[in-house]
């Protein structure tokens, strides 16, 4: 058996299973209510609308009962060719769909204007948004009407603003009164807030847009121009420390993104004499600094456990070249207080000898993933791919007939693919082997 093709196979196994398992799902109307926050969400308009943040006023952010039609937080409009002159996003597939306890993840594809995908996020410090629009159409809107704090008239409703040149600055909001628009220009954030409540909502955007806002009956906006093409809005719905936050970039619910999972110098082992298949044991074990590195900084576990075991499977060792195919093990990466960091069940591992460089091995490898604190940044619902190396350097290796001691260093490191099954692909580890012959791996 060719051991690339069998990598690259099971790798097209995961694809086709990860098509056949999340495909397109049917849209739905559903409504969160727990203890942090309060919304409706409508998968063909691709937006939550209603939202209550019960820490803040603990009041619906809604249209009121002027606005006839219903406008979410990230509804796009002026769609052109809508039924019944209703330029309102309709008729949206939603994909990808993660729908876990404080958290919403959907991309949604609509043959009028392009696709977004949302990420919503949700916690005792509020609400959080992203929406990565892929738009077709120029002059496209998002935006909507509501009442900061459920009330409107008392003269407690400000508007931040945040425009493209100078300084940011508040205008009080006058309503009850004729329709008055009293931002149309550009700009990067724009939030509303009641004085009487520490709330402030809002959105910020990855480049300069048009953003508009007025007053009515209530609070007309604030309402977003999107040009053709990609950029990202974000929404937030929080207090007013965060909100500054927010807008500055620094500010998010949710996790950050793992970029990777790194242990070195570890003591590993290959016996050539046991194992499941009766061909040799690769076993990684050690007490270990690990290092985990997210987009925002790092977090270092000292004095924790990295263990991997695999068993060899078949020695496809050629013109004095070493290459083996390992099949099952384990993978258990635990803190110094032994909570479970990351453990799986490891399903494959390649190691071969890399040409023009003495005794060192490189290889890739799959395991699925069974839990531990960081299961979830690794994989939603379905897991994630992600890829591992392994390069090793005994003295010389023609094969794996015999037995060897020696120190990794291995690295974790989670690809930026969509969802698919609970596959991981262990990625770049390097190995510094030893030789060690034994008497029974001849």
């Amino acid at each position: 058996m060719n051991s690339r093709r069998s990598l690259r196979d099971t790798l097209v196994i995961a694809a086709a299973l990860a098509t056949m398992l999340m495909g397109e799902a049917s849209a739905e109307t559903f409504t969160v209510d727990d203890d942090c926050v309060r919304f409706s969400f409508v998968e063909e308009m691709g937006t939550p609308w209603d939202i209550k943040w019960k820490q803040g006023s603990n009041q619906d952010l809604r249209e009121t009962s002027w606005w006839t039609l219903p406008k979410g937080m990230l509804q796009i409009h002026g769609i052109p060719g809508q039924p019944d002159g209703d330029s309102r996003e309709r008729t949206s597939v939603p994909t990808e769909i993660v729908h876990a306890p404080g958290h919403y993840h959907a991309t949604f594809v609509n043959p009028n204007y392009g696709s977004k995908t949302l990420d919503m996020w949700w916690s005792e410090e509020g609400v959080y948004i992203e929406a990565i629009l892929n738009l077709d159409l120029p002059d496209l809107v998002i935006g909507s009407s509501w009442e900061p704090g459920g009330t409107n008239g008392d003269g407690n409703d400000y508007v931040k603003i945040y425009p493209e040149t100078g300084a940011p600055y508040s205008v009080r909001v006058p309503y009850p009164g004729p329709p008055t628009y009293f931002f149309d220009a550009s700009a990067t954030a724009m939030g509303a807030t009641d004085l009487d409540y520490d709330e402030v909502f809002g959105y910020r955007s990855s480049i300069p847009l048009r953003y508009k806002v007025g007053s009515g009956a209530s609070l007309d906006g604030p309402t977003l121009f999107l040009p053709q093409g990609t950029m990202t809005v974000e929404f937030a719905l929080t207090n007013s420390a965060n909100w500054d936050e927010f807008v500055a970039g620094n500010w998010r619910i949710g996790p950050s993104k793992l970029l990777s999972v790194n242990a070195n110098c570890l003591d590993t082992t290959f016996s050539a004499t046991d194992g499941a298949y009766g061909r040799g044991v690769l076993s990684v074990s050690d007490e270990a600094h690990i290092v985990v590195e997210y987009d925002t900084g790092q977090v270092t576990h000292d004095d924790a456990t990295f263990a991997l075991s695999a068993s060899l499977f078949s020695d496809d060792s050629s013109d004095n070249m070493a290459a083996g195919l390992f099949k099952g093990g384990l993978l258990l990466v635990q803190a110094s207080d032994g909570d479970n960091l990351l453990t799986g069940d490891v399903i494959e591992l390649q190691l071969s000898e890399v040409p023009n460089v003495v005794g060192l091995l490189a290889g890739t490898g799959l395991f699925e993933v069974t839990g531990g604190s960081l299961e979830d940044p690794f994989a939603l619902d379905y897991g994630e791919i992600v890829q591992i190396t392994f390069d090793i350097a005994p003295a010389d290796l023609d094969d794996f007939s015999v037995g060897f001691d020696g120190i990794s260093n291995i690295t974790l490191q989670p690809v930026p693919e969509p969802a698919t099954v609970s596959l991981m692909v262990l990625a770049g580890s390097i190995l510094t082997l030893t030789r060690r012959r034994r008497k029974e791996g001849k």
